[in-house]
């Protein structure tokens, strides 16, 4: 994706506030439902203004979605330097899911998987990879700690990681749990913990 320039001074306000618009109506009614100029009606701005910003609802998206990555990213990569036992790290983790079930990282997150647009197909490409390697490391230190089997090879732990994000979009189990918080979570609590379930109340 070809990169625009780094915007001018007096376009910054205008930028935050279509960043700040669409933010709001991705989490609302979601990506695809969500028009260039609805986004610029929620923003006050002009569709010339617009396009002085960003490229297309594409590039947009990728600059909101961007930076929270990062942050999880970060924020998993400090829980695995953290000096605490691994089952903790799990509780921690999923607690971190919960968290992120009220934020726009985890809503936004689902237009990526499945997406049928090229240029975000890559993006999330690109994304998983550096998610992946974050989980073979935690894969690497749950194993060293005896905690998470030394049967499970890097390949299947990742595969399974992939098939626990589709059967929280699987239509049966939609059909049995409407509710997305509530599939996310069991399908994650199950991951982390089966059947046994979390030691404490998250």
């Amino acid at each position: 994706m070809k990169q625009r320039g780094r915007p001018k001074l007096e376009e910054l306000p205008t930028r935050q506030f279509i960043l700040e618009a669409a933010t709001l109506l991705f989490q609302e009614k979601g990506f695809k439902q969500i028009s260039i100029e609805k986004i610029c009606q929620r923003a006050g701005v002009s569709k010339m203004s617009f396009y002085r910003s960003f490229k297309d609802k594409i590039e947009l998206f990728i600059t909101i979605f961007t930076p929270l990555l990062k942050e999880e990213l970060a924020w998993s990569k400090l829980l695995l330097l953290r000096k605490i036992p691994f089952r903790t790290k799990l509780d921690e983790m999923l607690k971190r899911r919960k968290e992120n079930l009220l934020s726009p990282f985890t809503s936004l997150l689902q237009e990526l998987y499945p997406t049928e647009n090229p240029e975000l197909h890559a993006f999330a490409e690109q994304m998983q990879r550096r998610i992946d390697r974050l989980n073979l490391r935690f894969l690497k230190m749950g194993q060293k700690e005896n905690v998470i089997s030394k049967n499970i090879k890097p390949a299947i732990f990742l595969l399974l990681i992939q098939k626990r994000n589709e059967l929280i979009l699987d239509p049966a189990l939609i059909a049995i749990a409407p509710n997305f918080e509530e599939r996310f979570l069991i399908v994650n609590e199950f991951f982390y913990f089966g059947l046994k379930g979390c030691n404490h109340e998250l």
